[in-house]
């Protein structure tokens, strides 16, 4: 099929982390060249991974817009996956990442965005990858990034992993750790999420820790959330609201949380779903033209 004057070109890219994992991406870029920057760094959810047709059309849009985009994995990509590592193989995907090593990631990606020549870069963090990208920003505190945006994510206020999550089970998980037994699964549904998933005993009883580094509960240190000093995008669909998930409440309490950045913006899609599918032009329009306007930035041409 002949390629239209406006297709964007599109490259399969691969970084290595600081702990040695190997991890893949696509950058998607204007017909005419790399695009004016920023990049937008699109970083995935739960299960998912950077080449789900969504996400790539997203990308395929923005390149159309006239911006670059990168859709990256990271480790937590699919239920699970095998890494090869210095020192051997190493079991990855949702079920068995460890939610505090999700920095490495997103620092090889935002190092690949400054060789290939990007002076600045939005990052983006769909469902699950926006906590990663609050938590990146938050301990790394990256001068490169012109702002962030969280989509169709309710763990940046709450934490789908631990909700609900009973004394027993709890337990449960504690006793499989000190029995060796802390990579086997916990039952399906252990998760509180739209899969009715499941993650090992170790994800599972380290939420604790979570709660501290993230939430900042305990009262030793501030929210993640609260130590982002970029503009802040929330993007939601309109079918993600619930009588158990309103959305206005989510994003009131992000603006409350966020209380370093300097101007939190909000938008809903009516029709959407949380990955966007099928309203992936719209999806793309809201982001490059909220770098446009919020970011004070040129249009790209």
């Amino acid at each position: 099929m002949p390629r239209k004057a406006d297709d964007p070109m599109e490259r399969l890219v691969f970084v290595t982390t600081e702990d040695g994992l190997e991890l893949e991406g696509v950058l998607i870029t204007p017909q005419s060249g790399g695009g004016t920057g920023p990049l937008v760094i699109w970083v995935h959810g739960m299960h998912r991974r950077f080449s789900q047709r969504e996400f790539v059309e997203i990308g395929r849009h923005t390149a159309r817009l006239g911006r670059p985009f990168l859709a990256v994995n990271t480790r937590g990509h699919d239920l699970g996956a095998w890494f090869r590592t210095p020192t051997g193989f190493l079991l990855g995907g949702t079920a068995w990442e460890q939610f505090v090593d999700s920095p490495f990631d997103l620092a090889a990606w935002t190092d690949f965005a400054r060789k290939e020549g990007y002076k600045s870069y939005v990052l983006v963090g769909v469902g699950y990858g926006a906590p990663k990208v609050v938590f990146y920003q938050a301990q790394r505190q990256d001068r490169q990034t012109l702002g962030c945006v969280f989509a169709s994510s309710g763990t940046i206020v709450r934490d789908k992993i631990t909700d609900l999550a009973t004394v027993e089970v709890t337990e449960l998980a504690k006793r499989m750790i000190a029995e060796g037994r802390g990579q086997e699964l916990m039952a399906m549904g252990a998760v509180k999420d739209s899969f009715g998933s499941t993650v090992s005993a170790q994800v599972f009883a380290d939420r604790a820790r979570i709660h501290r580094e993230f939430y900042g509960e305990g009262g030793d240190r501030p929210p993640a959330l609260a130590q982002i000093r970029q503009p802040i995008l929330v993007l939601y669909g309109g079918l993600a609201e619930t009588r158990e998930r309103p959305l206005l409440d989510f994003i009131e309490r992000i603006r409350r949380t966020a209380v370093q950045s300097p101007e939190v913006k909000a938008k809903i899609i009516p029709g959407a779903g949380n990955t966007f599918k099928d309203s992936e032009a719209e999806a793309a329009r809201e982001i490059v033209g909220w770098i446009n306007q919020t970011l004070s930035l040129p249009k790209a041409v």
